[in-house]
């Protein structure tokens, strides 16, 4: 009788657990800070750019990084890490954990929190992690949106730091440049990983990061992708 109770549980479980990946398309896992406009409170930290908090997001991306098998590429801005994986090195790769999502969310958002505690020993936020297929041609444009959406970011943050929400209100990023401007301010004159975040490569079984100071194409992302999917 516990024999067919526990198969009957175990159905139950596995509506959840059994959603898998494609095999042989690439990943993308993304993580982002769960309500880390609570966090940035509760730890005062500086703005528009608190160099601690990037360098805590660099490092806790880099250790994800260094534990995910079939690694490939990684980037990270903000409160947010993207990192690419593939399973097909070999003819007989298999997926990381079967490409099975709820293994990869769990997972991969447990091995940036424990790596962020580092850095703040009270982080109780955690992070947010999902896990999807992307076909090879488009894997360029995924971090070409996410460059575009780190350098939004960017630039709001840093005009936030002058002017009002109101005065920012139903700006669009010209205008934005040009108010900027007009106070002797240059959003362009920024440390590059503030604008245009930073790439976790790995070479020679280590981990490198990358910056660029330039505002990429699909053209400049196919050549950081090369021989990498």
């Amino acid at each position: 009788m516990s024999n067919d109770l526990g198969k009957r549980m175990k159905k139950y479980e596995n509506v959840f657990c059994s959603q898998k990946l494609l095999n042989r398309v690439p990943v993308i896992i993304r993580v982002d800070g769960r309500s880390f406009h609570s966090f940035v409170k509760k730890f005062h930290l500086k703005q528009p750019f608190d160099e601690y908090l990037i360098d805590a997001m660099i490092q806790s991306a880099k250790f994800v990084a260094e534990n995910l098998q079939g690694f490939k590429l990684g980037y990270v801005y903000s409160d947010e890490a993207s990192f690419l994986i593939t399973d097909y090195d070999r003819i007989n790769s298999s997926g990381f954990f079967g490409y099975k999502t709820f293994k990869i969310n769990s997972i991969v958002s447990s091995l940036m929190s424990l790596r962020f505690k580092d850095f703040y020993t009270d982080f109780y936020n955690g992070f947010d992690c999902r896990c999807f297929n992307v076909p090879k041609e488009d894997i360029p444009n995924y971090f070409l949106w996410r460059l575009r959406d780190c350098e939004r970011n960017s630039l709001n943050m840093y005009a936030r730091s002058f002017f009002s929400h109101k005065e920012l209100q139903n700006k669009n990023k010209q205008d934005i440049h040009e108010m900027l401007y007009k106070i002797g301010q240059n959003w362009t004159s920024l440390d590059d990983k503030l604008k245009n975040g930073i790439f976790l490569i790995k070479k020679n079984k280590e981990i490198e990061f990358l910056t660029i100071d330039f505002r990429p194409t699909y053209e400049d992302l196919q050549d950081i992708l090369k021989d990498k999917i």
